[in-house]
């Protein structure tokens, strides 16, 4: 049986369509008396030991099996150049997605698209996922394939199984999956902005080193906002909400960090005091930026400056008396 959907994935010719046909056949069959066992009241063999319950996850294992092997080779890393990721998803969208496309008229009419719709698009969502893993995704890679899905979803030309003849369960599943691939995806993108403007943020204000200037913090945000807004307004609102969350999250660690700081004695503690109240300075003026071009509310605005005001009275009562000590 599954020889024969074998070669309706490898081929092309519709002679075997009858065969599949009777897959088909043979799976509604299955269904039929899964369904009767189940509906018996008095006690029965288990249906987990009945082998032809098994034949719908079998036929799903192997599409996609199939289906992973025609994805075109590309093992994404923290240096893949952007437009070798974007001639990638060019392949997927002219070769292994109209591949599928085609194929799906065979096991629309054998009875078996819904199963068959269903493995496009685990094996589509998979590969994706792939790609746009944290461990090694930028946020412009990122960005890259987010766009990427909402072409796919917005081209009825270039989406993943829209079948021209089903049921309406059959097209809803095809839309709930694609708008699950596009949230999975928006998802890590998030996940990824948080990551990368937390260790900006980190690296800059490091205690001990020259802080940066005001406008570099600025420009982390606006490029990333800016570049959410070439896709949609609503991501790149998203997308500003989780670079001030996560300029709170660092001041709060940073103040942490200071505290921890001021309980070390010793000389170099001066010189230090004096560049943790110039980075205060710098994390001012740059939230006072970052103010008129994000939407920050005023919960937040006043989370910062407490942070700061905060910092600079511990920091600056530590100086005093450090250089009182010396002095004497």
């Amino acid at each position: 049986m599954w020889a024969v959907v074998g070669e309706a994935l490898h081929g092309s010719d519709r002679v075997l369509l009858e065969p599949l046909q009777s897959v088909g056949e043979s799976l509604a069959w299955e269904k039929q008396k899964e369904e009767e066992w189940l509906g018996r009241d008095q006690e029965m063999e288990s249906v987990s030991t009945w082998h032809p319950n098994f034949w719908k996850k079998d036929l799903e294992e192997k599409l996609t099996q199939y289906m992973a092997a025609q994805i075109p080779r590309f093992v994404p890393t923290s240096n893949t150049d952007e437009a070798a990721l974007k001639q990638h998803l060019s392949q997927l969208e002219k070769t292994f997605l109209p591949n599928l496309e085609h194929k799906s008229g065979f096991f629309r009419e054998a009875g078996l698209l819904v199963t068959y719709a269903r493995c496009c698009h685990a094996s589509l969502s998979s590969h994706l996922s792939t790609l746009t893993d944290n461990r090694h995704c930028t946020f412009s890679q990122c960005l890259v394939v987010y766009e990427w899905c909402l072409k796919m979803y917005k081209s009825s030309s270039g989406m993943c199984l829209r079948p021209r003849q089903t049921s309406q369960h059959s097209l809803a599943l095809d839309v709930q999956s694609l708008v699950w691939i596009i949230l999975k995806t928006e998802e890590k993108l998030l996940a990824v902005t948080r990551k990368e403007v937390g260790k900006a943020l980190e690296e800059a204000f490091e205690i001990g080193k020259t802080p940066c200037a005001d406008a570099a913090i600025v420009q982390i945000f606006r490029e990333k906002m800016e570049a959410a807004q070439h896709i949609s307004e609503s991501l790149s609102e998203k997308v500003e909400a989780v670079c001030l969350e996560e300029c709170l999250s660092f001041l709060q660690s940073y103040e942490n960090e200071v505290r921890n700081f001021l309980q070390i004695d010793g000389c170099p503690g001066i010189s230090s005091s004096l560049r943790i109240l110039e980075n205060c300075c710098i994390l001012r003026t740059a939230w006072c930026k970052l103010t008129h071009i994000c939407s920050a509310s005023t919960g937040q605005d006043a989370k910062v400056k407490g942070f700061l005001y905060r910092m600079e009275d511990e920091v600056t009562e530590h100086f005093l008396q450090t250089v009182t000590s010396k002095v004497k």
